[in-house]
C-alpha cells in the first residue's frame, strides 16, 4: 500500500511539474493570426503530441512536455514557419527542457499577411510502361522531416498539378490500383527516393512517372465444414495485402464459394 501511495505521489509530481512551451503568432501589422497551427517536434522532426491552435490573442502553449529538445512547427495562411521564423527544419533553433518546472516563453512567430510562401508547385503526367494513362492514381507529398503527408488524386488524362506547396523538402509518391508503389524518382523504396525541394515559388514541372504493374497469382481452394466434411456454398474468402509490419491490412479481392465450396480469384504478388 505504501509503495502505491509512493508511485501515485510520484505521477502527481510528474504531471504538476511538467514544462511548457508557449508564445505568440503574430502578422506584420502586429494583429494576432487566429488559428495558426503549431505542431511540437522532437529532434529527429517527429511530432510528439497533438498539435495546437492560437486563440483570439495570437497565444499558444505546450503544456505538459517532457525534458529533452523540441522544435516548434506553424502553418498560418499557405505558409509554414520554424523557430526562429526559418522555414527549413535544419536552420530551426532547438528549444531546450532542461528541468520537469521550465516555463520556455516568447517562442514566437510572425507572418505576411497576404500569404505568400506557399507559391510552390508540381506538375506532370502518369502512364504504365504501355505508354498508356494511369487515372485516378494518387499522389503524395511527404515531408522528410515530419512525415506530414498531402493526398491528391490526378485527372482522367493522366495528368496532376500540386499547387500551394509551402516551402520545404519532400518524397513524392504515387500509387494506384494494379501498380507498384512508386517513389520519384523511378524508385519503388522510400530510402530510394530523391528529394524534392521547395523555396517559396518553386516551380516543377512535366514529372513524367511509369508505374509498373504488379504481378498476379490466381489463388483458389474449397471450404468444407470442419464436422460434417460437406462443402459450404456462399463462404466468404478474401485476401488482404499487409502495407507495413505496422499497418492494418487492406482488402484487396475477394470471392464467394460456390455450390460445389470452391472459390476462386486473383491476388498481386506482395
Amino acid at each position: 500500500m505504501k509503495n502505491l501511495i509512493l508511485l501515485l505521489i510520484l505521477i502527481t509530481a510528474n504531471i504538476l511539474s511538467s514544462a511548457t512551451i508557449s508564445g505568440y503568432c503574430m502578422d506584420d501589422n502586429g494583429n494576432p493570426t487566429v488559428g495558426s497551427t503549431l505542431i511540437l517536434l522532437n529532434e529527429e522532426g517527429t511530432p510528439v503530441d497533438n498539435p495546437v491552435n492560437t486563440g483570439e490573442t495570437g497565444f499558444y502553449i505546450f503544456p505538459n512536455v517532457e525534458i529533452g529538445n523540441y522544435y516548434v512547427e506553424t502553418f498560418y495562411l499557405g505558409q509554414r514557419k520554424f523557430y526562429d521564423n526559418v522555414i527549413f527544419l535544419p536552420m530551426a533553433t532547438l528549444i531546450e527542457i532542461e528541468a520537469e518546472n521550465d516555463e520556455i516563453l516568447n517562442i514566437n512567430f510572425n507572418f505576411s499577411v497576404n500569404g505568400g510562401n506557399g507559391n510552390g508547385s508540381v506538375s506532370g503526367n502518369i502512364i504504365n510502361q504501355q505508354g498508356e494513362i494511369v487515372q485516378n492514381a494518387s499522389i503524395s507529398l511527404i515531408d522528410i522531416y515530419t512525415s506530414l503527408t498531402m493526398n491528391y488524386d490526378n485527372s482522367t488524362n493522366g495528368n496532376f498539378m500540386i499547387n500551394y506547396i509551402v516551402p520545404g523538402e519532400y518524397f513524392l509518391m504515387v500509387n494506384s490500383y494494379g501498380y507498384y508503389d512508386y517513389y520519384y524518382e523511378d524508385a519503388f523504396e522510400l530510402e530510394n527516393a530523391e528529394i524534392l525541394i521547395f523555396d517559396e515559388d518553386t516551380v516543377i514541372e512535366n514529372i513524367e512517372i511509369v508505374l509498373v504493374e504488379r504481378e498476379i497469382h490466381n489463388v483458389s481452394g474449397i471450404v468444407l465444414d470442419s464436422e460434417t466434411g460437406l462443402p459450404i456454398e456462399n463462404a466468404y474468402v478474401s485476401s488482404s495485402r499487409i502495407w507495413g509490419r505496422d499497418e492494418q491490412p487492406q482488402r484487396e479481392d475477394y470471392a464467394y464459394t460456390d455450390e460445389n465450396g470452391e472459390y476462386n480469384f486473383d491476388v498481386f504478388i506482395g
